[in-house]
């Protein structure tokens, strides 16, 4: 087999000696592959709270050695996560895409394998490798699992609808992304969202009595608001936030002035996370350009 240009094509024939020292003829066999050439990692870090989508741009010598069909056919992809200090040891499933996702050419090979990190126990470097087979792995990248982002708290808990309130959130990871100074935002239902200014970002240790002091109003129809919200330990060291702007949502929702649908206006919910940019690529069939898509990329934060 050494030297051989189509071990990607070939499959091998597996046999057992039968106790007459004989072997038996059967169909089953392993494949051959040339193993993928990685080619950069789409981030650095992950919130040990989420599960992020991780994109390794790929190089898998398509007919140099690997045919796609096959390589797909027979592949079980696997990404696994290991702790550098505990030995803590995770494998999630992945798959190979084509850059962009859902972009209309038939004649073009997947370059790209997507994973997802895992829910991690604490603030860690976790080592990233690949498998093609779920068993031999390669790759060793750093990933820098950082603190849970989290919004725990906000103040006030509530705002005229045309807007422009000063909200206050207390959270946890809203400055831990690695490097530092990659973007998060604050999000308000599924109506706008805006950039965090990490700069205004001051740590704290939560007390509860200071927390409800700040309402003027009574503790218990404040606890009753906060019925369903995560406890917070007193003392716990959150970050806190108070550059944030609550929006119009009149001009979300037309004809309403004061909207109640839960995520779109009335009551908001508040969320803190990334930027994932979505390709978003438009093929329009009576269009006598048709062979040149539209394209455009659409920030989601989540």
């Amino acid at each position: 087999m050494k030297g051989s240009k189509n071990i990607g094509f070939d499959p091998i024939n597996i046999y057992v000696m039968n106790p007459d020292q004989d072997f038996e003829p059967n169909d089953i066999d392993i494949w051959y592959y040339k193993d993928p050439i990685f080619q950069g990692i789409s981030s650095q870090f992950a919130y040990i709270n989420e599960h992020k989508p991780l994109i390794l741009h790929t190089d898998f010598s398509w007919n140099e050695g690997n045919n796609a069909e096959l390589f797909r056919k027979y592949s079980n992809i696997t990404c696994r996560f290991t702790s550098e200090k505990t030995g803590h040891q995770v494998v999630t499933y992945a798959v190979m895409e084509t850059n962009p996702i859902g972009a209309f050419n038939k004649g073009k090979l997947a370059d790209q394998i997507r994973c997802r990190t895992p829910k991690w126990p604490t603030a860690d470097t976790a080592r990233l490798d690949i498998s093609v087979n779920g068993q031999d792995y390669l790759g060793n990248y750093q990933i820098q699992m950082v603190e849970a982002l989290t919004a725990l708290r906000i103040s006030p808990l509530s705002g005229p609808v045309d807007g422009s309130t000063r909200l206050t959130i207390y959270g946890t990871g809203i400055t831990s992304s690695v490097p530092h100074d990659h973007p998060v935002f604050v999000k308000f239902g599924n109506l706008v969202d805006e950039p965090l200014i990490k700069s205004q970002v001051v740590d704290e240790s939560y007390e509860d009595e200071v927390y409800h002091s700040d309402f003027n109003m009574h503790k218990q129809w404040l606890k009753h608001a906060e019925a369903g919200w995560p406890a917070v330990e007193e003392g716990a060291a959150l970050k806190k936030y108070s550059g944030a702007r609550t929006p119009d949502v009149r001009r979300h929702v037309l004809g309403q002035d004061a909207p109640y649908w839960r995520g779109v206006g009335g009551l908001i919910n508040v969320q803190i996370g990334e930027v994932v940019p979505i390709n978003i690529t438009e093929h329009n069939e009576r269009d006598e350009r048709f062979q040149q898509s539209k394209e455009a990329t659409i920030p989601v934060v989540y």
